[in-house]
């Protein structure tokens, strides 16, 4: 089952290296693409009680954004309502810690 999210949060820059995978994983939470890579995914699968989330790049960097788990992980994944204008080039899975930095994945480079 897939959730659906309204409207990501507009997050800015890219960092970290990149990995060259389809299916991003952080721990047991995941993240990767459909709709010819136009839809972000991310899939909480951890019972830990950390909102998983995907960041995303698309474009020349001009669109960027951030899709939340929005029920943990109940087994449902969630996606953007919408197809991104352009292709999602980069991408990653995370999750948040408590005051801490968040737990992330490499940049994953679709190209």
């Amino acid at each position: 089952m897939i959730g659906v999210l309204a409207a990501p949060t507009l997050l800015l820059g890219i960092g970290g290296g990149i990995a060259t995978a389809g299916t991003i994983y952080q721990g047991g939470d995941y993240s990767y693409t459909t709709s010819g890579h136009k839809r972000p995914v991310i899939c909480d699968m951890e019972a830990d009680a950390r909102t998983a989330y995907v960041l995303w790049e698309a474009g020349n960097y001009n669109i960027s954004g951030r899709v939340n788990d929005m029920d943990g992980s109940s087994g449902s994944c969630w996606m953007t309502t919408y197809d991104i204008a352009t292709n999602v080039m980069f991408h990653k899975t995370c999750e948040d810690i408590n005051n801490w930095p968040d737990a992330c994945s490499k940049w994953h480079n679709h190209y």
